[in-house]
């Protein structure tokens, strides 16, 4: 059960269980070559414009279809043709989650669509009960992901629980009542996909990445009780676009609070390895602040 494919509508198929479906080689899952680019300036002889950016990857499933007969192989095909094919005909496409099994059974995932493979020309078709299928998938973001998100809290204020004696050199956080952790992002890829969660009551709350030097602030904020903050800090592999800072309310509701971002301000992201998160709050309130990320890698 090396390969498996859930689709849009969260049903899982096996592609590689010996008897109906067999992948038999893979393409693109290292690490994608950069983007390159240059432009000249115009009105600037001499002047370029260089570029790297991140490319969208594809990655292609050589498989068999196959089948007790003929009628049992097209049954196959038409189902696998079905699972996959969230993207086609339709205008806004419907994304699914691949998911590869390594030899140490840790899963790797990527949120991608079925891009190509399922033509079913007649030289692909071997036998009436064997088919070869080139399935490919195309996905937005580069990185695989672990699909199980990493949780740490940190409690502040009167639950902190100090303990004495304090062992020097100490790190006391950012102003006001403070907490740390170090992190272990056992990813090899940087991740932007950082939550913090925290429900009030709690007055001016921040977190500080040690680590990359980068803090949000939110110096005038009232988080009252009965209501969560919930800050995102950008693109990641499961789907979520955008940076983001929102009350949640018990029911679910969002108001955004993003204005509430002290200028001096940056949406922190994780390094590989270890980073050292601090948080902080101006009231003095047991408060726990909940830091979640998703583990990113650079091939499968």
């Amino acid at each position: 059960m090396a390969w498996t494919f859930t689709n849009e509508a969260g049903t899982e198929l096996n592609l590689d269980d010996g008897s109906d479906y067999e992948v038999v080689r893979w393409s693109e899952s290292g690490t994608p070559n950069l983007a390159l680019g240059s432009t000249i300036r115009q009105s600037r002889p001499g002047a370029v414009i260089r570029r790297a950016s991140l490319p969208m990857r594809g990655i292609t499933l050589l498989m068999w279809v196959k089948g007790t007969s003929e009628s049992d192989h097209d049954q196959n095909f038409d189902a696998l043709q079905a699972h996959v094919a969230g993207s086609y005909g339709r205008d806004e496409p419907r994304f699914g989650v691949l998911k590869y099994t390594r030899s140490d059974s840790s899963v790797r995932s990527l949120r991608c669509i079925a891009t190509g493979g399922l033509s079913r020309p007649h030289d692909m078709r071997l036998s009436p009960t064997l088919s070869r299928v080139m399935l490919t998938f195309t996905c937005d973001h580069p990185n695989w992901y672990d699909p199980s998100e990493q949780s740490t809290t940190i409690t502040i204020g009167d639950g902190a629980q100090v303990s004495w004696p304090v062992t020097w050199p100490v790190t006391w956080g950012l102003d006001g009542f403070a907490g740390a952790a170090t992190i272990n992002n056992t990813g090899s890829a940087e991740t932007r996909s950082l939550t913090w969660e925290v429900e009030g009551p709690v007055t001016a709350p921040a977190l500080f990445n040690a680590t990359t030097a980068e803090q949000i602030r939110f110096p005038n904020l009232v988080v009252p009780s009965g209501l969560k903050l919930r800050m995102r800090s950008g693109w990641g592999p499961d789907g979520k676009r955008d940076a983001f800072a929102v009350l949640v309310a018990t029911g679910g509701s969002e108001t955004s609070v993003i204005g509430e971002i002290d200028t001096g301000s940056r949406f922190p992201r994780m390094e590989p390895g270890n980073n050292r998160i601090e948080v902080s709050q101006s009231n003095d309130a047991s408060t726990g602040h909940t830091i979640k990320h998703t583990r990113e890698y650079l091939a499968a």
